[in-house]
């Protein structure tokens, strides 16, 4: 019929639209791949002499809609390139949907494409945008496994799903909402691992879903449902860690549930107990950051096991252990906010450290540079807004004779 095209040139021009998409991601070729579309310059790069509105409507359908929202985003989409890349790769994508509504793949590169805006929305703040964003990732994807309820990859992208949905709503004190993402995460991933028992990806995937559960327990204050939770992630890691001893990611797993098991012991008076699992989560993430000492996050892991050690050994009243244990922590701290200053999370690590170390030792430098990086953190706008009475001078000075209290006014 008259506007369609013989099933070979189809497969040409939606694999030359997917090569668009991909090269949504260099924000320098934005206002060239516009003109790609509206046929105005060839595309040598794609292999293909030229490429006519023409082509695109007889193979899109809706060209014109796809023009105009990609032009009107041009005019609209801020100073971000990262985020102005992924939302034009998601027009492209919702475009090659339009054209295609069967094809499970394409629908699935539109939810990964929502995932990925979420992942700079974050990052910038922004957690309503986020979290419509991953809302529509998750309507996608929940389309997708209605429609094939035997696709365990789909079905695994849905527990996915559910799960970053739970991170934005607990980091946004939606405890309630968060629990229930999480259950729901936690449902797929325990039919997905009951399946194939030796699937090692699905056993990880249900210990991140036993800890998240754990974690949203915690944060609701039910300590005695988080301690279950984080025990029956243990024993799933210990597991997986025992079948291959060299994977380095599954031990680092090992010693973050360890410290949570730590965590919920202490909360519950049971200081020997926490003190135990700490040690065991501080001598298996050493072993792994000094196999990948370039690993940021890790070197901060290894420095929260020694604060959380040297806080146990406080109570305690063992001061050299104390102060061993918060040196070594506050010079990891001090060598990542070296390494970016702009990271407000591993600055605020630093704060803490010294005004651990300022507790133990009395040292009000300690607190004189703790207050220096808040307003530091403060005029450069990456100080959290729970933290803004740090730069406080008349706060500090009056509590300045007390440097426990100190230390403890700085944790809060």
């Amino acid at each position: 019929p008259a506007g369609r095209m013989s099933p070979p040139d189809l497969t040409r021009v939606r694999d030359v639209l997917r090569r668009l998409s991909a090269m949504m991601t260099d924000p320098t070729l934005s206002a060239r791949t516009a003109a790609m579309l509206r046929g105005e310059i060839a595309c040598p790069e794609l292999e293909i002499p030229h490429m006519t509105k023409n082509t695109v409507q007889t193979t899109v359908r809706l060209p014109a809609e796809l023009v105009r929202r990609l032009e009107k985003m041009e005019a609209t989409m801020g100073k971000d390139p990262a985020l102005a890349a992924f939302r034009k790769g998601l027009v492209v994508r919702e475009a090659l949907t339009a054209a295609e509504p069967r094809n499970a793949q394409l629908q699935r590169d539109v939810a990964v494409s929502l995932d990925s805006i979420a992942r700079v929305l974050l990052a910038s703040r922004d957690r309503s945008g986020a979290l419509d964003a991953l809302r529509r990732g998750l309507s996608t994807r929940l389309a997708l496994v209605s429609c094939n309820p035997g696709n365990s990859h789909l079905q695994r992208d849905l527990s996915l799903s559910h799960n970053r949905i739970g991170d934005v709503l607990l980091n946004g004190d939606d405890r309630e909402a968060a629990l229930d993402a999480y259950r729901r995460g936690f449902a797929i991933a325990e039919a997905l691992a009951a399946l194939d028992p030796a699937n090692t990806e699905w056993q990880r995937d249900l210990s991140v879903s036993y800890e998240k559960l754990g974690d949203a327990q915690s944060e609701l204050g039910n300590r005695s449902e988080a301690l279950d939770a984080f025990g029956s992630c243990l024993g799933i890691r210990e597991n997986l860690v025992a079948h291959d001893r060299n994977n380095v990611q599954w031990q680092h797993d090992l010693s973050i549930i360890h410290a949570k098991v730590g965590d919920e012991l202490q909360a519950q008076g049971d200081g020997p107990g926490a003190l135990t699992a700490y040690r065991k989560s501080l001598a298996i993430a050493e072993a792994v950051t000094a196999r990948n000492p370039t690993n940021t996050e890790w070197q901060r892991n290894l420095a929260v096991s020694h604060n959380r050690i040297g806080d146990m050994l406080l109570a305690q009243r063992d001061m050299p252990g104390t102060l061993a244990h918060y040196r070594e922590s506050l010079e990891i701290a001090e060598a990542l906010t070296e390494r970016d200053r702009t990271n407000a999370e591993w600055q605020r690590d630093l704060i803490v450290s010294l005004g651990k170390l300022s507790a133990v030792t009395g040292d009000r430098t300690c607190v004189a540079r703790a207050l220096e990086i808040a307003k530091s953190m403060q005029a450069r706008g990456i100080l959290a807004p729970r933290d803004a009475w740090t730069v406080s001078y008349t706060h500090l000075r009056a509590h300045e004779t007390d440097s426990y209290l100190v230390c403890r006014l700085l944790l809060e």
